[in-house]
């Protein structure tokens, strides 16, 4: 669904701007997550991508991309770029974690135009699937919750280092 989304945003699906808000809505719904805020950052990594100073997927604190982005780095985040080599995939597990509190950032800042339909839509779709899952299979249906969400996110962690990070130096 992140890939159908991703691809719908940039009008890979069409180009009519009905099935694409109405796909983005499925999305909102389907993974609890805002692609009016998605979208947020992603525009303008498109528009700048790799550029350290305008590219978010260039300004992730837990990783750097040069040396002048290592040595910039303090505290818990310096320990981290350290290791990133070791630590990628263990972090990756957490992408769609992150992008959801992204989400929540972005509506709570006022970057989206509904923000109360984003939180109602994507939160609604957050408590029916627990619910569901707990109503259903019990402390199983969050053990399936959790190894579902870092599945996922390790996917999602994975598409984005092999599409999005090539860099000549």
């Amino acid at each position: 669904m992140g890939f159908i989304l991703h691809d719908t945003g940039h009008g890979q699906l069409s180009s009519k701007y009905f099935p694409m808000g109405l796909v983005r809505r499925f999305g909102n719904l389907f993974l609890c997550v805002s692609m009016t805020a998605w979208f947020c950052d992603h525009t303008p990594h498109h528009d700048n991508p790799n550029d350290e100073r305008f590219d978010p997927d260039s300004q992730i604190k837990v990783f750097a991309f040069t040396k002048e982005q290592a040595q910039a780095r303090f505290g818990w985040h310096r320990f981290m770029v350290k290791y990133q080599a070791y630590l990628f995939i263990p972090v990756s597990l957490f992408s769609l974690t992150s992008m959801r509190i992204t989400t929540i950032r972005h509506v709570l800042r006022g970057d989206v135009k509904e923000p109360v339909r984003e939180l109602v839509v994507t939160g609604t779709s957050a408590i029916v699937y627990v619910a569901a899952m707990l109503f259903i299979h019990g402390w199983m249906g969050l053990l399936f919750i959790t190894i579902a969400e870092l599945t996922a996110g390790l996917y999602f962690g994975l598409a984005f280092i092999t599409n999005h990070r090539g860099r000549p130096d």
